[in-house]
């Protein structure tokens, strides 16, 4: 928390935020991205239980895409295995998508054997990295570039989007 840290450092990323909030022009969202995410709110309101059902998640991606968006970025965490049925609906939806579809993925490299590499091999993906500031874990900004070089998801997504 703020409070731990020295003074000057506190006063420093006060003054920052501050700084960034008053001056800074905000960032428009552009309307034909699209970003699938899930959220405690909507995770309690689905299901509860992981993980969320891959049949139900292909059926999204399919109805995003529909729309037309310029791209769609799909951060679910995908770390456990569902029915094989739903596991290759979920794959098919995210390889078929006419939109550019980028997925976040866990880290830099993925395990082959785990379950997220074999549900995204062939999908276009960025790992999902934020710098949290170390004083109160309020991400402020994010890196483009992962450990091996790699576009992260956001740039990724933006990338794709052509930004």
């Amino acid at each position: 928390m703020i409070g731990k840290a020295p003074p000057a450092e506190n006063a420093e990323v006060a003054l920052r935020d501050l700084r960034l909030a008053t001056l800074g022009a905000p960032a428009r969202a552009d309307p034909d991205i699209i970003l699938i995410l899930v959220t405690p709110g909507s995770r309690a309101a689905a299901n509860p239980k992981a993980p969320l059902d891959r049949a139900f998640l292909a059926r999204l991606v399919a109805a995003v895409d529909a729309g037309a968006p310029r791209a769609i970025g799909f951060d679910v965490l995908l770390d456990r295995p569902t029915s094989p049925q739903a596991d290759q609906a979920l794959r098919a939806a995210l390889l078929g998508a006419r939109a550019p579809l980028v997925a976040a993925r866990t880290g830099p490299a993925l395990d082959p054997d785990a379950v997220e590499a074999r549900l995204l091999a062939g999908v276009a993906s960025g790992a999902a990295e934020l710098s949290a500031g170390p004083l109160d874990d309020v991400v402020r900004d994010s890196r483009r570039r992962d450990a091996l070089g790699a576009y992260t998801f956001a740039a990724a997504l933006a990338a794709a989007a052509g930004r």
